[in-house]
């Protein structure tokens, strides 16, 4: 709600926790002598809470403030990568919802259908399709951006490769070991022809090359193999700069790539545990389901290790090519920024909570299926997290200077108590009596 900043509404009933413990020894007291001790003890709460004032408003304040900058600057960078018609569309929504709550949708509802296991297996089955249909070799004539392209290609299949040897098992089945095998020997000609290629246009790298032909790597596996690309190069190197504009561009799209991948999986994965804990039962059906989550995990996994090597490459790109740099929504992933957007297990209250990095950059990935909704949602908590520490600042910044006047105003009472000559003080007393 508007207005209200971080307000504790329970406060006022949290004087009764000093109380409670009384009620034993006043039960049997008589009815005077009762109501004066719950007034000795009522009167010794609120001057522990006046004269501690001072301390808890300034605490409150440190905290809101810092609150504050990190919520809206977490918001600033949130409506930055939104595409500018949708902001508007969605303050527009969000405006009227506040103006009239009962006669317009509430927009931090969630109208998105619920996936079925069904489809998400689907939709991870045609990923694999995807990424098994987009492998292409190198033409006779290729272009510099082609080699490039294709030998960080090669990179990703490398490390698909390595992945699934490490799961392969010492008693795996012939026929996976089969298949393997066969992955082996197709890799192992896809950087054979690769690295011929390559010597057209970066000549320098044949002293670093090791021909898997010869045996010459040291573990005969292709995966294990370096293709020398412009950012492995050791300085002393020469390379072409058009290349390593071309990698830092290839790089930077492929970071992006990953990061939108990551998001729609966890969007997946977060369905999946949704519709588990509702629809599924029976050890069978667990099995299944616990098998298609853990599917989509080491899905996020993989591109989160493809991540992280673009995002090295490209940082080590900037610090030697002049004319490119970082871009501003690209940082090192950790483990911890990998979580979907409404946390099932997440601690803390709504309030504190703040968005992973992944989804305030999340730029024209926002027009991705079964996003929109969601990001919508997200930016309406992120808008009202901002407003309402905003409002917490400004609300105790007023609740200090009124405190201070009533302190000066009340040591005034008291003091014309005291002289019993103050005219004001008389009558405060008469009024005190009376009520």
């Amino acid at each position: 709600m508007p207005g209200v900043g971080r307000t504790d509404g329970e406060t006022v009933e949290r004087g009764w926790s000093n109380i409670n413990p009384v009620a034993t020894s006043t039960k049997e007291m008589g009815h005077g002598h009762r109501i004066d001790t719950l007034d000795d003890y009522f009167g010794d709460w609120n001057w522990k809470k006046l004269v501690g004032l001072g301390e808890l408003l300034s605490r409150r304040l440190v905290d809101a403030i810092k609150q504050r900058n990190i919520h809206v600057a977490d918001l600033t960078g949130f409506e930055d990568s939104l595409p500018s018609d949708q902001l508007q569309k969605w303050r527009a929504e969000l405006a009227l919802w506040e103006t009239d709550p009962d006669s317009n949708e509430n927009p931090f509802d969630d109208k998105s259908k619920d996936i079925t296991m069904g489809q998400v297996k689907l939709q991870l089955a045609a990923e694999e399709a995807s990424e098994s249909s987009t492998s292409q070799a190198p033409t006779p004539e290729i272009t510099r951006s082609v080699l490039i392209s294709y030998g960080i290609e090669l990179e990703e299949q490398k490390r698909r490769l390595r992945s699934d040897r490490q799961r392969l098992g010492q008693h795996a089945p012939v026929t996976q070991m089969a298949t393997i095998q066969q992955r082996t020997n197709i890799l192992h000609n896809k950087i054979d022809n690769w690295t011929r290629a390559q010597t057209l246009y970066m000549p320098g790298v044949a002293a670093h090359q090791s021909p898997l032909v010869s045996g010459s790597s040291t573990s005969g596996l292709p995966e294990d193999t370096s293709l020398w690309l412009p950012s492995e190069l050791p300085m002393d190197t020469p390379c072409d700069k058009t290349l390593q504009k071309h990698e830092f561009r290839l790089r930077v799209g492929q970071a992006h790539d990953s990061l939108a991948a990551i998001r729609r999986l966890l969007q997946l994965q977060a369905y999946l545990y949704k519709y588990k804990d509702a629809y599924v039962c029976g050890q069978r059906q667990n099995t299944k389901a616990r098998s298609t989550i853990a599917s989509a995990e080491a899905k996020i996994k993989a591109h989160h290790l493809t991540y992280s090597a673009a995002y090295k490459v490209v940082v080590a790109l900037a610090k030697h090519v002049p004319e490119v740099s970082v871009p501003a929504d690209l940082k090192e992933l950790e483990k911890e920024d990998i979580q979907p957007m409404r946390d099932r297990l997440e601690a803390g209250t709504e309030g504190r909570r703040r968005l992973a990095w992944i989804w305030r950059t999340i730029g024209e990935s926002a027009g991705e299926e079964g996003l929109v909704d969601g990001i919508r949602v997200e930016w309406c908590k992120a808008r009202a997290r901002a407003l309402r520490w905003t409002e917490e600042t400004e609300l105790l910044r007023e609740e200090m200077r009124r405190t201070l006047v009533y302190i000066a105003w009340q040591s005034d009472w008291w003091q014309g108590l005291c002289e019993g000559s103050s005219e004001e003080g008389s009558v405060a007393l008469e009024v005190t009596r009376d009520s």
